[in-house]
């Protein structure tokens, strides 16, 4: 929804370069075989020069290299895969990976304390 009020502010300002954005939706259900169905359909039927998601970590490594072929940009908002990061030039994910959250995870005793006696 947010990026669908976002794009429409865009396109209302002129779009980009005086063109329209369009959104252009496909449902993966966070299959990779489904989700490389849907980015195929997408390069091929649609023409797509960008596609936001998978948020599924498995479904982006299995588009990985089809976006990295066709030069299409994939940006996953939510895989934690570090392996993502080193898939491709086209390839890039917003979360960091789950492993260097861990590394940087710090615990306050006093709120772990609480946490886990009901407190908070």
């Amino acid at each position: 929804m947010g990026l669908a009020i976002s794009l429409e502010e865009v396109n209302e300002a002129g779009g980009v370069k005086g063109k329209d954005i369009e959104l252009i939706y496909e449902d993966s259900q966070s299959d990779p075989a489904k989700a490389v169905s849907a980015l195929n359909k997408l390069i091929s039927t649609e023409n797509v020069s960008v596609v936001i998601g998978d948020i599924a970590s498995s479904s982006v490594l299995a588009m990985a290299p089809i976006a990295e072929k066709s030069k299409v940009v994939l940006l996953s908002p939510g895989a934690s895969n570090p392996d993502i990061s080193e898939a491709g030039d086209y390839i890039f994910r917003k979360r960091h990976s789950i492993t260097r959250n861990l590394n940087r995870l710090t615990i306050n005793p006093s709120l772990l304390h609480a946490s886990l006696n009901g407190i908070w």
